[in-house]
């Protein structure tokens, strides 16, 4: 049996949860509004039309990595809460895998935004 003693998260730690936590809710409510577009979801995207556009484009696949996003960044926010190794290790690629994406978009001029220099 698993011992309930209760443990002191560190607040660095607390706050990434709550980060994943509302990454999870924001990414599941994009996915909804791919799957059920509505008047009051679609005005979410005014924020970022360039990814709007483009989870349009690659059609229910745009769906599911919403989903699949918001699965992971639960399970982080799940993981660290709990102070478990496992959410750290989610946690650690789920923030990897953007830093790579950022690089990449940097990179290739895909994001003009990601450059200020």
């Amino acid at each position: 049996m698993r011992n309930l003693k209760p443990t002191k998260r560190p607040f660095g730690i607390a706050a990434l949860s709550v980060f994943f936590l509302l990454g999870s809710l924001i990414s599941f409510t994009a996915g909804i509004s791919l799957l059920l577009p509505s008047r009051f979801v679609q005005a979410m995207w005014r924020l970022n039309p360039h990814g709007h556009e483009g989870l349009l484009r690659i059609g229910r696949w745009g769906v599911a990595l919403m989903f699949v996003a918001s699965a992971s960044c639960a399970a982080a926010a799940i993981g660290l809460w709990l102070c478990t190794r496992w959410g750290h290790t989610i946690a650690i690629v789920l923030i990897a895998i953007n830093l790579l994406a950022d690089v990449v978009n940097a990179a290739l001029g895909i994001e003009p935004r990601a450059l200020h220099l």
